[in-house]
């Protein structure tokens, strides 16, 4: 039950492990409309959704988001910032499952070591 547990265990750190970069991937587009919101403050925020909906399908519209971000000192890397920071609660949130997930591990190790220290020990004879 313990190798069971502990297969179990690691198989869902590495699924959650991936879902992190999926997470703050999937974030891309909002932190995108989120940087356009902050340079085009004046614009309409349909106009910024759809700027932003077509940086990832259309290559002219895509160069003049980058033109926009270098005129204000940013870059691609900036929009990646902003999706990691857009996506925080849920990271920190599958941060938390991950060091509990680590904790019953170093657990159930633990008691793995405790069992088999137990019965290495020599039996005491009764000396009566």
């Amino acid at each position: 039950m313990w190798v069971a547990e502990i297969v179990k265990s690691e198989w869902e750190t590495l699924r959650l492990g991936k879902f992190k970069s999926l997470i703050v991937k999937a974030a891309r587009r909002l932190a995108v409309q989120s940087l356009l919101a902050v340079l085009l403050s004046g614009a309409e925020s349909e106009d910024i959704e759809d700027l932003a909906e077509r940086y990832f399908t259309n290559k002219r519209e895509r160069k003049k988001v980058e033109a926009l971000l270098r005129k204000f000192g940013l870059s691609e890397p900036n929009i990646d910032a902003e999706a990691f920071r857009c996506s925080i609660a849920d990271l920190a949130e599958i941060n938390r499952r991950l060091v509990d997930l680590g904790s019953r591990r170093d657990k159930i190790l633990q008691q793995l070591e405790d069992y088999r220290a137990g019965l290495a020990k020599p039996a005491l004879l009764d000396a009566g």
